[in-house]
């Protein structure tokens, strides 16, 4: 049987899609919901807001808008929120995902992973998993997540999810209350933990739009020029929107224009 490097595999397969319009890249936000409050973010509600829950779609609905991923071509699945692991079902919705055949992505900020969670992805392993690290140290992880004990919470999973060899990356965002860790978090994961660290430069607008605390203002430039040469993960494509309501598919340019899709190989699936 002839094999091929994941590369050449993603390579020859976008080539043979060209001009297919199909969303070859969905990314499915399940949640708003998140145990964390940082600073920066622009989706995370309560964990107990039942508005958020009663908005969120069903299991069912997951099921049914798998399906029709697959029939429409997509191949790379981005599972993130809020805080994937706030939702109950959601290993059952990434369950049937996997067996779909997706290539899936999943994005945490693993404070909720506990060892049932990674003994599961152990037997339904994804492609990658990346943890978001807000700060190298206890007192700049907290002041940008603002809920006390969530530092350890997060070393505690990711510990757990090294321990089981899976697919781990870590990441930051450069923000003004932790720009001072950035190089030594890069050394720590690098070195100590051996796993690849990048920093994410995208910051969205919240949802509710309010402004951004001065602790949580982007880096200035002199910072962010210090930053050159660490991989970032821009997430450039078009959003898929859900209508209220209706459960509708349809699709959002960056700028928040609704159209039908017109062929994009990206797509973001927003509760």
């Amino acid at each position: 049987m002839e094999q091929l490097t994941y590369g050449a595999f993603s390579a020859d397969l976008h080539q043979r899609q060209a001009g297919q319009r199909s969303p070859m890249q969905v990314s499915i936000e399940v949640t708003r919901r998140c145990p964390l409050e940082c600073q920066h973010c622009y989706n995370n509600l309560p964990m107990g807001d039942q508005d958020a829950r009663q908005r969120e779609m069903t299991t069912e609905e997951h099921f049914r808008v798998l399906d029709e991923l697959v029939e429409m071509g997509c191949f790379w699945l981005l599972y993130t929120g809020g805080e994937i692991f706030a939702r109950r079902d959601f290993l059952d919705i990434y369950t049937y995902a996997k067996k779909k055949g997706f290539i899936i992505t999943l994005f945490t900020n693993g404070t909720l992973v506990t060892e049932r969670i990674a003994d599961h992805l152990v037997a339904w392993r994804p492609f990658a998993i990346e943890i978001t690290l807000y700060g190298l140290t206890k007192d700049t992880y907290e002041r940008l997540t603002g809920i006390p004990g969530s530092f350890d919470k997060c070393m505690r999973g990711i510990r757990v999810l090294l321990d089981r060899g899976l697919p781990l990356a870590l990441k930051t965002v450069a923000v003004s209350t932790n720009r001072h860790e950035i190089p030594a978090m890069k050394r720590f994961v690098e070195e100590e933990l051996g796993v690849q660290f990048k920093f994410d430069s995208m910051i969205n607008p919240r949802i509710d739009c309010s402004f951004l605390s001065a602790a949580a203002q982007p880096a200035r430039r002199r910072q962010a020029a210090a930053l050159e040469g660490y991989d970032s993960c821009p997430k450039i494509g078009w959003k898929v929107a859900l209508q209220p309501k209706k459960r509708k598919l349809r699709f959002l340019t960056q700028k928040g224009c609704v159209r039908n899709w017109v062929g994009r190989s990206r797509s973001t699936l927003r509760e």
